[in-house]
């Protein structure tokens, strides 16, 4: 992952450039206090928040809602996303 715009440049909001190697797996996390989006930059693959697992290729949006598990799988191309999280608290 490549860090565009971290937490000491901004209080609320990170922005991101993952990339997954063809067929790889992201480990599945679980953030508390931030929200995601993602725009598949290039490739393929599938993306996972909560139970729900789509497919997604180029041009696509992810949103992933705070306090949910998610992950990314690679497909044969790789798969490279731009992630924007921005920080939110209960209540807000």
């Amino acid at each position: 992952m490549f860090l565009l715009l971290g937490r000491n440049e901004a209080e609320r909001c990170q922005a991101a450039v993952a990339s997954l190697p063809a067929g790889d797996k992201a480990t599945s996390v679980v953030h508390e206090d931030r929200e995601q989006i993602w725009l598949v930059l290039s490739g393929a693959g599938s993306a996972t928040a909560g139970d729900e697992t789509e497919s997604v290729k180029k041009g696509d949006v992810v949103f992933v809602p705070r306090d949910t598990l998610h992950s990314a799988q690679a497909g044969r191309e790789g798969l490279t996303c731009f992630c924007l999280a921005a920080l939110v608290t209960k209540g807000q």
